[in-house]
């Protein structure tokens, strides 16, 4: 038999994709090889294979591919790997292990989505893809330039979504992938390519400063060679970030009369918390120290740092989903539904799982946001004024 001549340890980690997805243990694959297709290989063999030892022959792959439901061609090609990873979470608490199986979840899953995409012929092609900031350009500069020449946004126009930007407009590709760690978000590169993995489980106002964060990451190239200190960095994208959605001159005009119902307002129609229009407005002067403190205070004493007043609609990550339901559904699909995940590498039963999220997130970004809780009730508890 013909052995293949790509990477062993690329086709190793591809079969032991498949039979953990399968659930099966290696004796169990073995005795299966030998009930159905009357193939003869130990399960010690097959251990060897996927620590990458030898290399199954052509034969036996394609009889793998047939127990496993995956097309052979899955085995063969090997997944991009993410390089150049910039993280957006809460460091001290996330262990090594943690984030090590969020990037390998999430890059079977844009793995599954580049497939898709090119077996589709809609392969994600931004308008501004090859955009680069000018020299030495800070991160508000750099959000004024996209929001002004980019995005011919007006001067204090809000950004409907910050998804669309960065899939339509720069050409990243952005998925969304649950976990109970403190992962907020991360963004990498994929060969020539971009990506940005979500945690939905962020608030709104959150998940948009999220994703306007990786934006600020991938147009700096910071997903590179560090230019400059990590928390420069940081500070550069989370600048960039808030500036998109929120110009200063529309964030000074925010603390005008000193209202905080003025600022639910704002969130409600900017997509920004008021947490960060506060922090960022004493950064920028708006606000005095001695106002600041008040606020934080008043924060702590209402619970709103738990939970603000004002809703922000969802900004959510769900081309992936809709193309596989688009590319397999009707009675002559673009790509029969079995031929597609066998095409992914991966189950119906979870695609299924991502699929069913992505609608319930759709239809809650859809619905009519709740009236905010700075209009019940008068004026009291949500109605403040700022100190003189």
């Amino acid at each position: 038999m013909k052995s293949f001549s790509t990477d062993p340890q690329a086709i190793a980690a591809r079969l032991r994709q498949a039979r953990d997805s399968a659930g099966l243990s290696t004796r169990e694959v073995a005795a299966r090889l030998l009930d159905r297709a009357r193939v003869q290989v130990s399960h010690a063999t097959i251990g060897n294979y996927e620590r990458g030892v030898s290399v199954p022959g052509i034969e036996l792959l394609r009889h793998l591919a047939v127990l496993y439901d995956r097309d052979p061609e899955w085995f063969l090609e090997s997944g991009l790997q993410p390089e150049g990873i910039r993280y957006r979470k809460t460091a001290s608490r996330v262990k090594v292990a943690e984030e090590k199986q969020y990037v390998a979840d999430a890059t079977r899953w844009l793995d599954a989505y580049r497939r898709l995409e090119r077996r589709a012929g809609r392969v994600l092609n931004g308008t501004h893809a090859d955009f680069r900031p000018k020299p030495n350009q800070t991160g508000q500069d750099l959000a004024r330039h996209v929001r002004e020449h980019v995005l011919k946004l007006e001067a204090s126009a809000p950004l409907p979504s910050v998804i669309k930007v960065l899939e339509e407009v720069f050409g990243v590709r952005v998925i969304e992938l649950l976990t109970e760690s403190r992962i907020d978000a991360f963004a990498a590169r994929f060969g020539d390519e971009h990506a940005v993995v979500l945690n939905p489980r962020a608030p709104h106002d959150r998940s948009r400063l999220n994703a306007g964060h990786e934006l600020g990451h991938v147009l700096f190239s910071d997903c590179g060679a560090d230019s400059l200190p990590h928390k420069e960095v940081e500070v550069r994208a989370y600048d960039f970030a808030f500036y998109l959605m929120m110009p200063e001159a529309v964030l000074r005009g925010a603390f005008a009369g000193k209202s905080v119902v003025k600022l639910v307002r704002h969130k409600e129609e900017f997509g920004v918390s008021m947490a960060a229009m506060i922090y960022r407005a004493e950064r920028a002067g708006i606000l005095t120290k001695t106002e600041t403190e008040w606020l934080w205070r008043q924060f702590s004493m209402r619970g709103w740092r738990q939970q603000e007043p004002g809703k922000v609609r969802a900004d959510r990550a769900t081309r992936f989903e809709s193309m596989f339901e688009e590319v397999t559904a009707g009675p002559t699909p673009l790509i029969p539904k079995p031929d597609a995940l066998r095409l992914m590498g991966v189950r119906e039963a979870e695609m299924q799982a991502r699929v069913n999220l992505a609608a319930g997130m759709v239809q809650s970004a859809e619905q009519n946001p709740s009236e905010p809780e700075s209009e019940k009730g008068g004026e009291e508890p949500n109605v403040l004024r700022f100190p003189e």
